[in-house]
């Protein structure tokens, strides 16, 4: 990540509210704080750079690509089909239509405590999975917030703060998104 003409550490998926503090620029904002002493960093625009073995961007605005092969698909997608791509560590969801026109199945998921924080496995798609923390306790923070899971994945979410763990509230705490129908 560029800031005043310096190469700063970035992790990616990341953004510069998660940059600047990592790299010691600003404070991190978020737990308790009031933003204000960040609040410039949402108003610049903060070039990211990777080395792609050789293949260099010119300018700040132009982007290295590199070419992924990607089957042609022999029909368009329905609304029932979606396409994850994964890179690094990193993944993209591609739904083919908005998500009120996709008939989501009610999401099935298995929630156990362990230490620091709460296990959720999936037994269908999750497309949205958030523990709302505060819900346990005032004081509790959960370390990500909003996860997507395939069939059969499982994530730990770790979370601080709070003293009196419960499965039962563990699973009501827990925000995901429903199906429409």
């Amino acid at each position: 990540m560029r800031h005043e003409g310096a190469s700063l550490p970035a992790a990616v998926p990341g953004c510069a509210h998660t940059g600047l503090p990592a790299a010691g620029v600003t404070t991190d904002p978020f737990p308790g704080r009031d933003e204000t002493e960040a609040a410039w960093a949402g108003h610049r625009e903060w070039p990211h750079e990777r080395d792609l073995g050789g293949t260099a961007a010119r300018s700040p605005h132009e982007r290295a690509v590199e070419p992924v092969p990607v089957p042609r698909e022999p029909e368009p997608a329905r609304p029932t089909e979606f396409l994850v791509a994964e890179a690094d560590g990193v993944r993209a969801w591609h739904f083919p239509a908005p998500d009120r026109e996709i008939p989501y199945p009610r999401p099935e998921f298995e929630v156990v405590l362990v230490p620091g924080g709460v296990e959720a496995t999936a037994g269908t798609l999750v497309r949205v999975l958030l523990l709302q923390a505060d819900r346990l306790d005032p004081a509790a923070r959960a370390d990500r917030g909003l996860v997507a899971l395939l069939p059969g994945e499982r994530v730990t979410i770790g979370d601080r703060g709070w003293e009196n763990p419960d499965a039962a509230a563990a699973r009501a705490a827990l925000y995901r998104m429903e199906p429409s129908r």
